[in-house]
C-alpha cells in the first residue's frame, strides 16, 4: 500500500503555480488584507515537521476504521489517514487496485505538509500511468502566505494543469484582490507555468486581463516576464509596469521595464547587474520622453514658482529621466574601487516618481567615486564627490562644495610598546557653481605614548596642525589674501581607570564596572576669520564629543581649548554570556578659558561653562 502515497505530491502543483508572487523573503506588508487561516489546521494531522527532500525515505503509515475488499483490491473506510514525514492525507474512503494501479479517495479529502493545506471532494488516478485528478480544490499556503482554489486539477508525470484556478493573500470572505485564471499548465521539470485567460480583480472589478503569459514556478533563472505592477492615481492615470527579465549569463543579467501611465506617457526602465570574483555592480536608467505632466501643469507650475520665489530653472523638464550606478571592484588585497553615481533630469523628478505616499525626497543627491586602500597601520584614498539639487523649492546655493578631487592618508606606526608616531593629511580641491572655490592642504603629524596596565590607561599626545589654502577669491577679514594658512600645536591627555565587582541581581550573576575617565585638551588661540568654510560645521554634541580634539567637522576650523572632561561610566555584563545589559555614562566639560574660534553664526564658548 505504500504506492498509494504517490498521490501526495499532487497538491504541490498548486503551490508551484500560484505562489511565485508569495516568495519566502517577501516582507510582511500585505495591505488591505487581514491575516487569517483560509483552511484551519486539521486536528487529526501530525505536526508538519521534516523537509521535502527526505520524504521518499520516510516510512508510510496507513490507517482506517475498517479494511474491506481483497488483498489485490483493498478498501479503507472511516477516518482514513496516510502519513509520511511532514505529509498527511485524510479521507473518508480509499480504494486501490494493485493490479491496475487505479485508486480513488472520496469524501472530505484533506492534505497537509510543511508548506500548504488543501481540501478536495475527490482524488483519483492511475499509479501505473502516473495520471491523477483532484476535484473541487481549496488550498492555503502555510510557509508562504496565500490561498485560493481550483475547479479541478489534472497531472501526468511532471506536467499538470489547474482549471478555474484562483489566488489571493486575502481571506475568502474579504477578497480585496484576487488573481483568476481559466487554465494554468505547469511543467515541473522545466520549472515553467503558462496561465491562460488570467484576470486580476480588485474587489469585484476586473482591472487587468492577460490572455496568455508564462511564469517560473521555481528559483531557476530564465528569460521571461516577471509579475506586473498595476496602480492608478490622479497624476499618472492607470499605471502599468511589466518587467521583462533577461538571463544573459550566470554572472550578469538585465531587467527591462516598460511603464504605461495613461496621463503621462510611456517610460522605459532598465536595470543591469553584474557579479565577478572581484566585484559587483548595479546600473539603473529610467527615461520618459515628453512627459505630459510637464506640459499639462506648466502654466500652474510657473505661477506657483513666481508667487513663492522658487528658482524657475527648477521646473520640470519635458524629457524626464534618472541614472544610478552602485558598484565596487577589488583591485588588490589592500585597494578597492567604489562608485555611487546618481543623476536626475530635474529637481522635481524624485517627487514626481516617488513611491512614498507623502512624496518626500532628499534635498540633494550625492555621487562619489574613488579608490580606497587600507593596511595594518595606514589607510588612504583618492576620490571625488558631487551633489545635485533634488528639491525644487531651494536654489543650488544651499548645496555644499563638491570635492574634485580629494586625496587623504592616515598613518600611525607603533615603536616599542610605549610610542606611536603618525600623520593625518588631506588635499582637496573645492568647487561650487555659485560660490568661490579653492584648494586646501591639511596635515597633522603627531606623537603619542599609549601607556596602560590591567586596570588603567594614560595616553599623552602632542600634534601640530598645519592648514593652507589657494583660493579663487579672498575670504573673510583678509582682503587680497588668496593664500591664507594656519598652524598650531595641539596637546591632550586621555586617562582612565577600570574597577569591577561581581553582582547578583534576581539570582543572576553579573559583572559591574566603574570606569572614571578624564580628558584634558590644550590648543592655543589662532585667528581663523580669514579662512573659508568649505566643508566645516559644528558637530552635534554627543558623548564622543567629550573626548575629541576638535568640535568641528572638516579642517577649516580648529577649536582653541583649555578644557577638562571628567566623566564616569558603569556597565552591567551578564556573566553567563558576556552581554551588556545596562550602560550609563555622565560627564561635563569644564572650560578654563573662553573658546573664541567660531564658525558662521556660532557664539563663542564662555569660560567656566559646562556642556
Amino acid at each position: 500500500m505504500r504506492k498509494a502515497l504517490r498521490l501526495l505530491p499532487l497538491p504541490a502543483l498548486i503551490a508551484l503555480s500560484l505562489s511565485a508572487q508569495a516568495a519566502d523573503e517577501r516582507p510582511e506588508d500585505w495591505r488591505l488584507c487581514p491575516v487569517a487561516d483560509a483552511i484551519p489546521a486539521f486536528p487529526d494531522a501530525q505536526d508538519p515537521t521534516g523537509i521535502t527532500s527526505t520524504r521518499v525515505d520516510q516510512p508510510t503509515d496507513i490507517s482506517g476504521d475498517t479494511l474491506a475488499g481483497t488483498e489485490d483490491n483493498p478498501v479503507f473506510e472511516g477516518n482514513v489517514s496516510l502519513r509520511r514525514g511532514d505529509q498527511y492525507l485524510g479521507t473518508d474512503r480509499l480504494t486501490y487496485a494493485t493490479g491496475t494501479g487505479i485508486y480513488e479517495a472520496t469524501g472530505s479529502v484533506r492534505y497537509q505538509d510543511s508548506g500548504m493545506r488543501l481540501v478536495a471532494q475527490t482524488a483519483k488516478g492511475n499509479q501505473n500511468t502516473d495520471r491523477h485528478r483532484l476535484d473541487d480544490v481549496r488550498y492555503q499556503l502555510v510557509s508562504r502566505r496565500g490561498n485560493g482554489g481550483a475547479d479541478h486539477i489534472t497531472m501526468h508525470g511532471a506536467d499538470g494543469s489547474l482549471y478555474g484556478a484562483t489566488y489571493s493573500t486575502c481571506p475568502p470572505d474579504q477578497r480585496s484582490w484576487e488573481l483568476r485564471a481559466r487554465r494554468i499548465d505547469v511543467d515541473t521539470e522545466e520549472g515553467m507555468g503558462i496561465a491562460r485567460g488570467a484576470v486580476l480583480r480588485v474587489g469585484k472589478v476586473p482591472v487587468l486581463y492577460v490572455p496568455w503569459f508564462p511564469f517560473p514556478v521555481d528559483d531557476r533563472r530564465r528569460t521571461g516576464l516577471l509579475y506586473p505592477a498595476v496602480g492608478s492615481s490622479s497624476r499618472n492615470g492607470v499605471d502599468y509596469r511589466q518587467p521583462i527579465y533577461l538571463n544573459l549569463a550566470p554572472n550578469y543579467d538585465a531587467t527591462i521595464t516598460p511603464r504605461l501611465m495613461t496621463k503621462r506617457g510611456v517610460q522605459l526602465g532598465t536595470q543591469f547587474r553584474y557579479l565577478d570574483d572581484n566585484g559587483a555592480g548595479v546600473l539603473e536608467f529610467d527615461y520618459l520622453p515628453s512627459d505630459r505632466l510637464t506640459s499639462r501643469e506648466r502654466d500652474e507650475e510657473t505661477a506657483e514658482f513666481i508667487e513663492k520665489g522658487y528658482p524657475l530653472e527648477n521646473r520640470r523638464d519635458d524629457d524626464r529621466g534618472q541614472f544610478s550606478f552602485r558598484g565596487h571592484q577589488n583591485l588588490s588585497r589592500n585597494w578597492t574601487a567604489r562608485a555611487n553615481l546618481n543623476w536626475v533630469s530635474d529637481p522635481r523628478y524624485l517627487e514626481d516618481f516617488s513611491n512614498n505616499i507623502d512624496g518626500l525626497a532628499p534635498y540633494s543627491l550625492l555621487s562619489d567615486i574613488g579608490i580606497y586602500g587600507r593596511g595594518r597601520h595606514w589607510q588612504a584614498g583618492l576620490m571625488a564627490d558631487h551633489r545635485q539639487l533634488s528639491d525644487y523649492t531651494l536654489s543650488s546655493g544651499v548645496l555644499p562644495h563638491d570635492r574634485l578631487p580629494r586625496a587623504y592618508v592616515s598613518w600611525d606606526q607603533p615603536f616599542m610598546d610605549w610610542l606611536t608616531v603618525g600623520v593625518d593629511a588631506e588635499a582637496v580641491r573645492f568647487h561650487h557653481p555659485d560660490k568661490a572655490g579653492g584648494s586646501r592642504f591639511d596635515a597633522k603629524p603627531f606623537v603619542s605614548m599609549p601607556l596602560q596596565g590591567a586596570s588603567w590607561f594614560a595616553t599623552p599626545k602632542l600634534s601640530w596642525r598645519y592648514t593652507s589654502y589657494r583660493l579663487d577669491e579672498p575670504a573673510g577679514a583678509a582682503p587680497g589674501d588668496d593664500a591664507p594658512s594656519r598652524s598650531m600645536p595641539i596637546a591632550s591627555l586621555d586617562a582612565g581607570l577600570f574597577f569591577e565587582r561581581d553582582a547578583d541581581i534576581r539570582g543572576e550573576d553579573y559583572l559591574q564596572t566603574l570606569e572614571p575617565r578624564l580628558f584634558y585638551l590644550r590648543v592655543p588661540y589662532r585667528d581663523q576669520s580669514g579662512l573659508p568654510l568649505f566643508d566645516t560645521r559644528p558637530m552635534t554634541f554627543s558623548w564622543g564629543q567629550l573626548f575629541r580634539e576638535n568640535r568641528y567637522t572638516g579642517a577649516d576650523r580648529q577649536t582653541d581649548a583649555n578644557q577638562l572632561t571628567l566623566a564616569v561610566s558603569t556597565r552591567l555584563l551578564r556573566q553567563s554570556d558576556g552581554r551588556e545589559k545596562l550602560s550609563a555614562s555622565i560627564g561635563p566639560i569644564r572650560y578654563f578659558d573662553d573658546s573664541r574660534v567660531t564658525a558662521s553664526g556660532e557664539e563663542p564658548v564662555e569660560r567656566g561653562k559646562s556642556a
